[in-house]
């Protein structure tokens, strides 16, 4: 039993990234990228973690 849902979660993470990326048209002269990421968590001891890390 172990080693079939090991199986199964092996074919599934391959299904989910066996996804062809699209072509788009590439600009050489733009060099700026914006983005980021929101995190939080929770441990024991009320223990809670908020982040927040910009990118430019």
């Amino acid at each position: 039993m172990k080693k079939l849902i090991i199986s199964l979660s092996v074919l599934f993470s391959g299904l989910l990234f066996s996804q062809e990326a699209a072509e788009t048209p590439v600009q050489t002269n733009n060099r700026w990228t914006f983005g980021g990421g929101i995190g939080f968590g929770f441990g024991s001891n009320n223990y809670f973690n908020l982040s927040a890390a910009p990118r430019v």
